[in-house]
């Protein structure tokens, strides 16, 4: 009824497009002749664009992988050192002033905390701005798909470069919010198991400094739980983009899913997701191999 409209179809041109589509065959078989197709990498034809779905979705996937590649690099590099700290300061008021403002970021719900972030920085303050992924006045090459790379290598150089990076700053924040406080909490909790192990009292015996204790044989065998939970906080990450994209109106698969979604657009949904499925399958067998990187014990001879 969607491609034919309610009133200009008549029985005859319905069920034609009925058989056409392969809907007048059994379940059974319509699963099995998509799953075939999609082992093929056809996952069909947009209903509104008439695209296919797959072109569609890589021409929307790396706005969404740089998004969430910044987003995660965010929630690393502040979750690991501040949790790393609040486990060396055991019980201090850093401690658990830490512990209380990333329970505050986890309760936080990202379609709320993005809006605040755009009433502050963009419209109070006038710093970032609300929307899109590079101001209107750059044209930049499709080169690798991320405007982070590409921007950079365009005419206007540096001045895209910044542009892109504005427009990353509050999506990033948004969505990397609830994995930081996740990324803190466990690299507290696991260090705080590893630095009461016997091998930390034999390197604090040998005399060796607190920073080779800290960060050489503590993080490091910290770090498998850390790295378990980063990969799992990879569907998180694709959950937050599709509130994310839809606030800042970034043009990713999240976005593009949302649209699809109630435009009732069948076969982008299923091929959409279809591949946010697969790769968070994927991510989750990298961290499987991460581990062995971390932990030597773990590793197969």
């Amino acid at each position: 009824m969607l491609m034919l409209g309610e009133r200009g179809a008549s029985p005859e041109v319905y069920q034609e497009m009925q058989k056409n589509l392969g809907l007048d065959r059994p379940l059974y078989e319509q699963y099995l002749s998509f799953m075939t197709n999609a082992l093929k990498g056809n996952l069909g034809n947009s209903i509104i664009s008439k695209r296919s779905v797959w072109t569609e979705f890589s021409d929307r996937f790396p706005a969404t992988l740089e998004l969430g590649m910044v987003g995660m690099a965010f929630a690393m590099l502040l979750g690991i050192p501040m949790g790393l700290l609040a486990a060396v300061k055991r019980n201090s008021g850093f401690d658990q002033g830490l512990m209380g403002l990333s329970l505050v970021g986890y309760s936080m719900p990202i379609f709320w905390w993005g809006l605040v972030l755009i009433l502050i920085f963009s419209v109070k303050l006038g710093l970032t701005p609300v929307s899109g992924r590079i101001g209107i006045m750059y044209e930049v090459d499709r080169i690798t798909g991320l405007l982070l790379i590409d921007s950079w290598f365009s005419d206007s150089g540096f001045e895209a470069f910044k542009s892109a990076f504005k427009h990353l700053i509050l999506p990033s924040i948004a969505m990397g919010t609830i994995p930081l406080a996740v990324i803190a909490r466990m690299t507290r909790s696991s260090m705080l198991e590893v630095l009461n192990e016997d091998y930390i009292r034999t390197a604090k015996a040998k005399g060796l400094s607190r920073f080779q204790i800290i960060w050489v044989h503590g993080l490091r065998n910290a770090m498998v739980p850390i790295i378990t939970v980063i990969g799992l906080l990879f569907g998180s990450i694709i959950t937050g983009a599709i509130l994310t994209e839809t606030i800042f109106s970034w043009p990713g698969i999240g976005k593009w899913m949302v649209a699809s979604i109630n435009a009732r657009d069948y076969p982008v949904i299923q091929g959409g997701v279809l591949m946010i499925a697969s790769m968070i399958v994927g991510v989750n067998m990298l961290v499987d191999i991460l581990y062995a990187w971390a932990n030597p014990r773990m590793r197969v001879h």
